[in-house]
């Protein structure tokens, strides 16, 4: 049987979500986005930029869903609740239902916004490229995620404090550097491993650069910042090492070079 109390707390939380709601209408980042996509159809990520925005509101609202089960979970169970102070109370607080302090946040570093963009239009991508009806239809996909890529870095393809994981860190026979970092599943940057590869693009890491030292003192699977640059490429737009259609679309390799490495 549910407690008077919580009822009673789900009540104004009910009120607060309608209140929200109304809001979230006259929102104009939602406006434009549906503006957006009327306008442009099934087109592959043509409205990413406002469902970003719109995205951030809704993650905001969803700590009050949480902070409301959490109650529920503590009155249900007859257990004691820690007091929320009222400088942070929230409106299921105000109402008189004791609160759960909800776990700590990850200390995982906050990942920059042109790399979370990034990671939403190659697994949206990867997404639609597993549930394509037929082979055309797949490789549509790719030509499709290539012209978005190509947009997404029309200004350049230099990218700052990117956050990932070490997976690869050893040399090849003539001794250079070979990296590749994780920065999301199945998502890599990477110098290429061998010397005839790289013989235009330049990637493998130098013995007496300041960066190979300073991975020298690194590890496999630690967590680090990267910046570097992308290469351009003619098949995905930037330089991908995957050696077939499925490969790129489902665990991308990208080529990059790399300037600095930051451990976290």
């Amino acid at each position: 049987m549910s407690s008077p109390l919580f009822a009673d707390a789900a009540h104004a939380f009910k009120n607060d979500l309608a209140a929200g709601s109304r809001a979230a209408s006259r929102n104009p980042d939602i406006a434009a986005l549906k503006s957006c996509r009327s306008r442009s159809g099934k087109a592959l990520f043509p409205c990413q930029k406002w469902g970003a925005r719109i995205m951030k509101t809704f993650l905001k609202a969803g700590v009050g869903v949480l902070i409301l089960i959490a109650v529920g979970a503590a009155i249900a169970g007859g257990g004691k609740a820690k007091p929320v102070s009222a400088s942070n109370a929230s409106p299921v607080a105000a109402a008189g239902a004791p609160v759960v302090s909800p776990p700590p946040l990850s200390s995982a570093p906050a990942m920059p916004a042109d790399q979370a963009a990034f990671l939403v239009l190659i697994e949206d991508a990867r997404a639609q490229y597993n549930g394509a009806a037929n082979d055309m239809a797949a490789g549509g996909l790719r030509a499709a995620r290539r012209d978005a890529l190509c947009r997404m870095f029309a200004n350049g393809y230099a990218v700052r404090n990117w956050v990932g994981q070490i997976t690869t860190l050893s040399s090849n026979s003539d001794g250079k550097g070979v990296l590749a970092v994780q920065v999301a599943k199945d998502v890599e940057l990477k110098t290429w491993n061998n010397a005839l590869s790289d013989i235009s693009d330049h990637t493998l890491l130098d013995p007496s650069s300041p960066l190979f030292a300073k991975l020298s003192q690194m590890s496999k699977n630690a967590t680090v910042t990267v910046s570097g640059r992308f290469l351009k490429g003619k098949t995905d737009c930037l330089a991908e090492s995957s050696l077939s259609q499925a490969g790129s679309m489902r665990s991308p390799e990208f080529i990059f070079v790399f300037s600095d490495v930051q451990r976290l």
